[in-house]
């Protein structure tokens, strides 16, 4: 119903969507058409083919007026509202609501969003992030540096963005932080020597070529 009242509303946006003129109106779609477009023809999967196109034209139209698009990226979630016996939705205690959580990489230079995910309310956000990235990466972004809150701080994040963008991250760090031992330089080359049976091992390996090399053995 939404879509359909604000169509009506807008005739010159209904115009450059593609909906025909007749007798000077504006030939919009009821909202039944439109329910059955979202939920029954497309479907979850449908929509997010459709909206990565969409980025990919975005990327695509950019690059030829020579703005850079997704080099700064931030990644973060915000909470749906659900219905209270929505059984795919659960009950978040930080927002004090039964809910799902949208997720979404956003280029921080033009304010553009680049990809999204929906989960339930209780989804840990720092499990999206490299699936977000990817899905952007595929679009057309190259992204330089990554920012995000303290949930997308974990080691896999960390490696991934350096190992694989060769980017820089900026997540804030949490008030529980702490040392770990295993990432001192001397315990990763103890590991890192532990696999010199490997073809890509080398005896020299500067410190850089011992992280990549942890992290593509997936330590």
């Amino acid at each position: 119903t939404d879509y359909e009242k604000y169509l009506k509303t807008h005739p010159d946006e209904a115009i450059q969507l593609g909906f025909l003129e007749k007798n000077g109106v504006v030939q919009v779609p009821n909202h039944e058409t439109f329910r059955h477009l979202e939920n029954v023809r497309l479907g979850p999967e449908g929509l997010h083919k459709l909206r990565s196109k969409i980025a990919e034209l975005v990327f695509a139209t950019a690059k030829n007026l020579g703005i850079a698009i997704g080099l700064n990226v931030g990644v973060d979630s915000t909470p749906l509202q659900a219905k209270e016996k929505d059984a795919d939705a659960a009950y978040n205690d930080h927002y004090k609501k039964h809910m799902f959580k949208a997720h979404v990489l956003v280029d921080l230079d033009h304010f553009l969003p680049l990809a999204e995910c929906t989960t339930s309310g209780t989804a840990y956000d720092g499990h999206q992030f490299k699936k977000l990235v990817c899905e952007a990466v595929a679009c057309g972004a190259k992204p330089q540096r990554v920012y995000g809150d303290q949930h997308y701080g974990t080691y896999e994040n960390y490696a991934f963005v350096n190992c694989e963008l060769k980017a820089r991250e900026r997540f804030r760090l949490a008030v529980d932080d702490a040392h770990n031992s295993n990432g001192e330089l001397a315990e990763l080359r103890r590991v890192y020597q532990s696999l010199w049976r490997d073809a890509a091992f080398k005896e020299n390996a500067s410190d850089e070529e011992v992280l990549e090399f942890l992290y593509a053995h997936g330590e």
